[in-house]
């Protein structure tokens, strides 16, 4: 059996465990409502912070925090968002400066009784809230096993558990559904795949081992060809991705850059990629594949619908 698929079994063995005992934890009657505040829970910096009440009133310093409250169906009390949010704007909810450059005195006015903060918040800012008395959570995942626990956290000190395990139950059916149809498939029958994130002077920025999208590739049955190439984020430059030689090309479509699957396929050297040459380069939201969020099962079943077409768009012209 291939490392990879060795990998792979052991993520859905760990993701298994994990859903069991949220889902245990449920049946137990540990189910946070109303009636359970206050309560204790430890954060993604380790801290233990006390809730004494249900939320009414939430800011959400990152995306994905907001697309977790949207799926909850806590939009009604969010208050605030960082910029380039797509909730700001939204109905009464306010911008509160950038993930860097935080507008305190805007925070202070919307009088939040829960700041929902991600793991790159500043030592300096989280001192600033807690010296101010907000209540701060701080929330972080590196892959799909922390996002479902993101969930779960976020369900919990907002007093909606039972939605988060409702939603952690779908993906968990989704993911199923996808591993049943990849799981067996040998590793040198996996296509090789390469993720562009971006591009700048640097070059063409990919996602290599120990990241997210490599996490999420994996999932959907493929092989990140740039994960050899290093851990997290690094640029390579055109020379490097053709020697790779994509069998499946997928490109964030990041919204300063005018992107084109066509205007992929026409960089210099590019007609000589596998993936071109089989018409294999897709474009994907990038939030979907990025954001741990409860929309990151649509990311996998996204790339599962790329990487097997035969498969995963047969199945969804069944259903239809």
């Amino acid at each position: 059996m291939s490392r990879i698929i060795k990998k792979e079994n052991l993520q859905r063995i760990t993701l298994s465990i994990i859903i069991m005992l949220l889902i245990i934890t449920h049946i137990s009657g540990a189910i946070y409502g109303a009636d359970e505040f206050p309560l204790t829970v430890e954060d993604a910096l380790g801290r233990r912070v006390t809730i004494n009440e249900v939320p009414e009133r939430i800011i959400s310093l990152a995306p994905s925090n907001t697309q977790t409250l949207f799926a909850m169906g806590l939009e009604a009390k969010i208050v605030g968002v960082i910029a380039y949010d797509s909730a700001e704007g939204k109905g009464t909810i306010e911008n509160v400066g950038d993930a860097f450059s935080l507008d305190f005195e805007k925070i202070v006015s919307l009088s939040p009784d829960l700041i929902l903060a991600y793991g790159f918040i500043s030592d300096k800012d989280l001192k600033r809230f807690e010296d101010l008395g907000f209540l701060v959570i701080v929330v972080n995942a590196d892959n799909l096993s922390e996002t479902l626990d993101l969930i779960d956290l976020v369900g919990k000190v907002t007093g909606c558990i039972e939605r988060a395990h409702t939603l952690i139950e779908d993906i968990q059916r989704r993911l199923d559904n996808i591993q049943s149809k990849v799981k067996d498939i040998p590793e040198d029958q996996r296509p090789r795949v390469f993720y562009e994130a971006m591009t700048d002077n640097s070059g063409i920025w990919t996602t290599g081992n120990s990241t997210f999208q490599n996490d999420l590739i994996l999932w959907a049955g493929g092989t990140n060809i740039a994960a050899n190439k290093g851990t997290g984020w690094f640029a390579l430059n055109t020379e490097d991705i053709i020697v790779l030689n994509p069998q499946v090309y997928v490109a964030g479509e990041a919204s300063w850059e005018d992107l084109t699957v066509d205007k992929i396929k026409k960089r210099v050297g590019f007609n000589v990629v596998d993936a071109v040459k089989k018409d294999r380069v897709y474009l994907i939201n990038p939030d979907i594949v990025s954001q741990p969020a409860p929309a990151i099962i649509e990311g996998i079943e996204t790339l599962a619908r790329f990487f097997y077409p035969q498969i995963f768009i047969e199945e969804t012209q069944v259903e239809l």
